[in-house]
């Protein structure tokens, strides 16, 4: 296999490249913001963890909270897919159990700037996230 390479890639008339998922995702893992990531995993932690907070969030009918993997593509999207579609309802619950929610939670889940930033990385990605899917299914 290695020599097929280099064969390959010693030719000038075939042109050779890997996998065009995989430099998606690497690109993709290039462009992220970390720190938007870090506010939005804490927040889907608490409430995956916090049973007081988990109670609550299952009795306004969320949907599963998906944590980002590193070995596992196209997970900080869904991610962040699920924070902005749920984004209402952990509002909602924030706002009428203020005694519950612990309040450095409930100030990232208020603080639009996290929102706003994570609705930016999924119109910016929206394309790459696409292309990643197709070639990822065949």
């Amino acid at each position: 296999m290695a020599k097929m390479r280099k064969e390959l890639k010693d030719s000038d008339t075939i042109i050779t490249y890997g996998c065009s998922a995989h430099l998606l995702n690497l690109l993709s893992k290039d462009l992220e913001n970390s720190s938007i990531k870090e506010h939005v995993v804490q927040i889907i932690k608490y409430f995956r963890n916090n049973h007081a907070a988990n109670s609550l969030y299952k009795a306004e009918g969320g949907k599963a909270l998906v944590l980002p993997s590193d070995i596992r593509w196209n997970t900080i999207t869904d991610c962040f897919e699920v924070f902005v579609s749920e984004w209402q309802k952990l509002l909602k619950i924030c706002e009428e159990n203020r005694d519950v929610i612990d309040p450095v939670i409930r100030a990232k889940v208020e603080n639009m700037v996290v929102k706003r930033s994570v609705e930016d990385y999924l119109i910016t990605f929206e394309s790459n996230i696409c292309y990643i899917g197709y070639f990822t299914k065949k």
